[in-house]
């Protein structure tokens, strides 16, 4: 059978053999026997093979028309389905046959005759291929978790497009490697049920949505993956899911974008020994634990995502990121104190945490590292979140032990809400940032530079706290409506450099800077007390534990906006400083030590006896320091010649009340054998 180009038919009256549509003109040396089309020719390609003159070959209605044309005949061409259920559904497609293929029917790509050989094979283009290829349906009502399930199986890259209503799923799907998803803009999967059927997850089943079983996973928005359980906590319920075996057996890629994920009673995104992760620009909410947590993963970017509403939680935890491990053990893993990045659950490394905005979680953390190393947390908005980032040591088994080479920067984290109204909060006692140690192993090489923090400290808690931290820098940092301590650190050290304390929101009980016992060598510089017009000054700004025996340095500081700028002094500088240290004196010795003040330049001793007394000597000194010597006190204080004391006018001093006398230390070895030459006296009439 032959035609010419003017006998093509009319699209409203095309010749119909069976269920089959053949345009003549295309066809026209080809042969019809039955239902069965001979001598097309070959595309030069796939693309050719989408264009006119094969798609206009066959027009077949349905999938299940293409199914039953007779193929025992010889047979080869084209076929255009017009849609998978129904015309113009979105399921259709170009199809070429191929006699030879056995592949196994998939519903979507590949499609098996009723009788005869050979398969039905989809012609795919770049875009990929529409989840309605597979038989979905958007109705809200039917069970598409088949449909997608073979989709993921396709090895193609799946659109997912808008309907009339979600994809409705019931259970968990996998998806092998190289996966690629794209959820498109209105277009919603969702779970109407989990079942815990997935791998386990620090003991325990989980229930993911999407459980990815291979490398190199990719899944891409802007549409929507909702999952069962708005505001409930339900264990180890999950959209995304990836887990390697161990950490010797990693997964590796794991890129989502842009997708919304909300309604999953555990996590939105989770991930346990996986390396090359990459988060960005994903809305994640209405979860019941946490926004995205990665276990013992390597390699990450978590960057422009917006995760708020965590709730309820569980066991007083909710997160909104967390970077974390299975500590279960982990104090007996051989690897724990020698190098943890070795240990069988190590913690996560080199991960960039950047531009997120994260908020709504008032029972616990909005960014979390539980033993981290080379994270970085900067530039993030965290509001309303009892404990705004944390990012030292462990938990669990693996408490006393801590990461290294972190760094928290250039954060904007306040208790507010994040349309600035009042926090949720009940916690009285909110925490800005936490960078601990632990006692096994401490924080090392931690940098808390640059961030904004505004309404933390409670009766207990501190907007930062730096506990067993080696090598810290806590710099330019501005602390705002704060209460209690600012800056409190034990068991560590490290610079303080140019923080700014503006205006307190209570003054029970607060300063700028609290070293408590034990404390390691501090370099303090530059820090500022400025409560600004209107503002609540603090009470006191920096107080020293004077149970410690380690002193810190200070250089140009200024807390003169405070009450008492200094709270124990005397204990508190050691070498060069830009203060005085005082060494208060109340009872009625003979001999004054002022060994606690190290090299300070200059020494005040503030004498306020309870009887009157006479100072044979005072000893812990150094050649060339001043002694300034004041009596407060209404019982004399005398210095005798000729004994340790050069005396102007040679006659001895007796300070009464308010009586001043300043000395220089000229000889002696700072024990038993000193000499002190007098440079003013102040006699008050």
């Amino acid at each position: 059978m032959s035609c010419c180009s003017d006998c093509r038919p009319s699209s409203t009256t095309p010749q119909t053999f069976s269920d089959v549509e053949i345009d003549s003109s295309v066809i026209r040396n080809s042969q019809i026997e039955g239902s069965s089309v001979t001598g097309l020719p070959d595309p030069v390609d796939a693309s050719d093979a989408a264009t006119k003159e094969y798609v206009d070959a066959l027009k077949v209605p349905t999938i299940s028309a293409l199914r039953a044309i007779d193929v025992s005949g010889s047979i080869a061409g084209y076929a255009n389905v017009l849609g998978y259920y129904a015309e113009a559904d979105g399921g259709g497609g170009v199809f070429w046959y191929s006699p030879s293929s056995t592949t196994a029917e998939n519903g979507g790509t590949v499609i098996s005759p009723i009788s005869g050989v050979g398969r039905w094979l989809r012609v795919i283009d770049s875009d990929g291929v529409a989840l309605l290829a597979f038989g979905a349906k958007p109705d809200a009502t039917a069970d598409n978790t088949a449909a997608l399930q073979a989709a993921l199986n396709a090895g193609v890259k799946i659109r997912v497009t808008a309907g009339s209503s979600y994809y409705r799923v019931t259970a968990r799907v996998t998806a092998p490697a190289n996966t690629h998803l794209i959820l498109e803009s209105g277009s919603e999967i969702r779970w109407s049920a989990t079942t815990a059927n997935g791998s386990t997850l620090i003991g325990a089943a989980t229930r993911p949505g999407i459980e990815v079983i291979g490398d190199n996973f990719v899944l891409e928005g802007p549409g929507k993956l909702t999952g069962p359980s708005v505001a409930t906590y339900v264990t180890n319920e999950i959209a995304v899911f990836v887990r390697g075996s161990d950490t010797a057996t990693r997964r590796a890629g794991f890129r989502v974008t842009g997708v919304e994920i909300t309604g999953w009673g555990s996590m939105g995104l989770c991930g346990q020994f996986v390396n090359d992760v990459y988060v960005r620009d994903c809305t994640i909410y209405s979860c019941g634990y946490a926004g995205a947590m990665f276990l013992s993963a390597t390699h990450g970017v978590i960057q422009s995502n917006k995760i708020h509403t965590i709730t309820p939680g569980t066991a007083f935890n909710a997160y909104g990121i967390s970077l974390t491990h299975d500590s279960t053990g982990y104090s007996s893993d051989p690897y724990a104190a020698s190098n943890g990045r070795l240990a069988a659950n190590p913690f996560c490394i080199d991960f960039d945490v950047a531009f997120n905005e994260v908020y709504d979680i008032p029972l616990w953390t909005g960014l979390d590292g539980h033993g981290a190393y080379e994270v970085r947390f900067h530039h993030n908005s965290v509001y309303n979140c009892y404990l705004a980032v944390a990012l030292g040591n462990s938990s669990g088994a693996a408490a006393n032990y801590a990461g290294e080479n972190n760094v928290i920067a250039y954060n904007t984290i306040t208790t507010k809400r994040r349309d600035g109204t009042a926090t949720t909060i009940t916690d009285t006692d909110p925490v800005g940032i936490a960078a601990n140690g632990g006692s096994v192993v401490p924080h090392s090489n931690i940098r808390i530079v640059g961030n904004i923090l505004d309404g933390f400290g409670g009766l207990v808690s501190h907007s930062i706290t730096c506990a067993r931290v080696k090598n810290a820098v806590v710099a330019n940092n501005v602390f705002r409506n704060w209460r209690a301590n600012g800056i409190y650190t034990f068991s560590s050290d490290g610079v303080m450099d140019g923080n700014l304390f503006s205006g307190v929101s209570n003054t029970s009980g607060t300063r700028c800077i609290y070293f408590d016992n034990p404390v390691d060598q501090w370099v303090v510089v530059g820090n500022k007390h400025f409560p600004g017009s209107g503002g609540t000054a603090s009470p006191e700004g920096i107080r020293y534990n004077p149970s410690n025996t380690v002193r810190v340095d200070m250089f140009g500081n200024n807390f003169d906006a405070c009450t008492t700028p200094y709270v124990n002094l005397a204990y508190l500088t050691r070498g060069q400083s830009d203060l005085i240290p005082i060494v208060p004196v109340t009872n009625a010795p003979t001999t004054v030590s002022i060994a606690d003040c190290g090299t300070a330049p200059v020494v005040r001793i503030e004498f306020n006896p309870s009887a009157p007394c006479n100072i044979a000597d005072i000893t812990g000194v150094r050649i060339g320091q001043k002694i300034q010597i004041i009596n407060l006190g209404s019982n004399a204080v005398s210095f005798t010649r000729p004994g340790r004391y050069r005396l102007d006018g040679g006659a001895d001093a007796i300070l009464a009340d308010y009586d001043c006398l300043e000395l220089i230390v000229i000889d002696g070895d700072g024990a038993t054998v000193n000499k002190f030459a007098e440079t003013s006296r102040s006699i008050n009439s």
